[in-house]
């Protein structure tokens, strides 16, 4: 499987808590394993796109159209977007699986939904960040 490809299921994996963290909030413990353990294997995949972007040394490139007219996404992996893919998701995989147990200790009396959804959305703003390309116009 192609690297970017990975990357971008990595994306949709990490964004997956936003959804079903609410869906499963009466259990806590549920939530907690659920959520962390998606985000944990969603950042090994992106390390794992990383790897396979510098070792081949591979320049991928995609245009999302969405967002406002006549401004896609544009999106791009190459090696150096590789290596900081693998930096933040080796990164996020280590602070996932150390929230395991840290949110456990949160009191019972807190909501940690709120919590699992930021943080998803911050490790995907990461990724996006790093995978986002520059878009060149053509003067005309």
């Amino acid at each position: 499987m192609p690297p970017f490809d990975i990357a971008i299921i990595s994306i949709f994996l990490m964004f997956s808590p936003v959804i079903l963290a609410p869906c499963c909030a009466r259990s806590r413990r549920l939530t907690i394993h659920l959520s962390f353990t998606i985000t944990a294997v969603a950042s090994l995949a992106a390390v794992v796109a990383g790897v396979l972007a510098v070792q081949y040394g591979s320049n991928t490139s995609a245009i999302l159209q969405m967002g406002l007219p006549d401004l896609p996404f544009h999106l791009r992996l190459d090696p150096l977007a590789g290596f900081f893919l693998c930096v933040i998701g080796l990164l996020a995989f280590f602070v996932s699986i150390y929230s395991i147990g840290y949110v456990q200790g949160f009191s019972a009396n807190r909501s940690i939904v709120r919590f699992v959804i930021f943080y998803s959305l911050f490790i995907v703003g990461m990724f996006l960040v790093v995978l986002a390309a520059l878009r060149r116009r053509r003067h005309v």
